[in-house]
């Protein structure tokens, strides 16, 4: 799918997994509004998305998506957050992979890392793995 062969290091923050736990989230985040003719995603943070890129994310299935990850050849690092059905995804994706890999969870940690302190956690592991390629 990608060429990752000039790629040093890879890190995947707390990567969506596409799976029937997240369609049950997605009912939840993604809420459509015809007023605007866009659907309106909550995560702590809302954001638009046009009803054509929403369709494209509802057809990436799971299949692609880890065939995707076992060709990745790049050593890559999973850093996930507590939330349970995340860290699932995340080890679905670390045991797909054929590379040299490491997967991580940062306690008191949410999706977007921002609880106090987390964020020089997820940077400090981060540098780290990128450092030693």
């Amino acid at each position: 799918m990608y060429d990752t062969a000039k790629v040093n290091a890879l890190i995947l923050w707390d990567p969506t997994p596409f799976s029937r736990e997240m369609d049950k989230e997605w009912s939840k985040i993604f809420k459509y509004n015809k007023k605007i003719g866009s659907y309106i995603i909550d995560w702590g943070v809302q954001a638009l998305i046009k009803k054509e890129m929403f369709s494209d994310l509802k057809a990436i299935n799971k299949s692609k998506i880890i065939s995707a990850v076992r060709d990745i050849k790049s050593p890559t690092k999973i850093i996930s957050s507590r939330n349970s059905f995340m860290i699932k995804g995340a080890k679905e994706y670390y045991n797909s992979m054929n590379c040299k890999k490491s997967h991580i969870v940062l306690k008191n940690s949410g999706h977007t890392f921002s609880e106090e302190g987390v964020e020089e956690k997820l940077f400090k592991e981060t540098l780290d793995w990128v450092k030693n390629f």
